[in-house]
């Protein structure tokens, strides 16, 4: 498997790419703070269920070698990857039968 950069157009059959500069943002925190609001859906098309956002803390890759041995699947739900504090980061996905 081969990392490539993450752009709009190669991870468009997965999903979308959620960028804060592709609109214009408006003034917040009296000035002190840019606010890009809506730029994704939060979806969860499970009956009963509600949309939710969840945080989790990832520890480092130790090395350069990845072994996948399997994938969560979200077929009813959005996710979305948010790096924090990283220089490098990397998101492995796949559509169903791949």
């Amino acid at each position: 498997m081969l990392a490539r950069p993450l752009t709009e157009d190669a991870y468009a059959p997965y999903g979308a790419v959620v960028e804060a500069k592709a609109a214009p943002p408006r003034e917040a925190n009296h000035g002190r703070a840019e606010a890009w609001d809506d730029l994704a859906p939060l979806v969860n098309a499970r009956q009963g269920a509600r949309p939710t956002v969840s945080l989790f803390r990832c520890a480092p890759l130790v090395g350069t070698r990845l072994s996948v041995r399997r994938l969560e699947r979200h077929a009813h739900s959005t996710q979305l990857f948010v790096p924090m504090n990283a220089h490098r980061y990397l998101v492995v996905v796949a559509r169903g039968g791949e």
